[in-house]
């Protein structure tokens, strides 16, 4: 029983990286149950912040079956969760240029956010930007952000460091600045406008 608590309270202690590792040296399933506890949702909210709940789903999915299927690329200097939302944002991309193949209509494949903020900071001038605002204003503005800057934006608020999100975006430091600064200030202007 001592055993079991202690490997259990190991497991827990240990980072996703470090999970990661044992995954692809033990090929046990356990660790990868693990992260994906300890990251689907935030996953999820990416993706659905980006696209639809179902295709945010089907990303998700698609996600970790290449996460199971590309693990011995997985490498010690890599960040996991940088790493696991690199490869959820490429295969969203895939799905959207597969989707507009097959439709003319590109309003079928933009966002619809589930996200909830209500307080965030510009960090240019520490002006406080959002103070309660209503989750449905803030859809809509967030809607209406291109999707390079919605992204950018959703990494930040992830947590990701612009050297993080410049990784996973495939963009320079500098321009993932100029895009969480322009979506900080649209949004900001588009909630103004819907509050006059």
């Amino acid at each position: 029983m001592l055993k079991i608590l202690s490997h259990t309270w190991l497991a827990n202690k240990l980072s996703s990286h470090d999970k990661m590792q044992k995954y692809v040296e033990t090929n046990d399933i356990k660790w990868l149950e693990q992260l994906v506890r300890q990251h689907q949702d935030q996953l999820f909210g990416f993706i659905a912040a980006q696209s639809s709940s179902d295709l945010a789903a089907d990303v998700c999915q698609q996600t970790w079956l290449k996460v199971m299927d590309k693990k011995h690329l997985y490498r010690q200097q890599y960040q996991f969760k940088a790493w696991l939302f690199t490869i959820a944002r490429n295969i969203l991309l895939d799905e959207f240029r597969r989707k507009r193949k097959y439709t003319e209509n590109s309003s079928e494949i933009e966002s619809l956010a589930t996200v909830t903020v209500t307080l965030e900071q510009d960090t240019s001038n520490n002006e406080r930007v959002f103070k309660d605002v209503d989750i449905i204003l803030y859809t809509a503005a967030l809607n209406k952000l291109n999707f390079q800057q919605k992204e950018a934006l959703m990494l930040q608020l992830e947590g990701f460091s612009l050297k993080q999100i410049s990784d996973i975006c495939g963009a320079a430091e500098e321009t993932i600045k100029t895009r969480i600064r322009y979506a900080k200030q649209n949004l900001k202007q588009t909630i103004s406008e819907q509050l006059k």
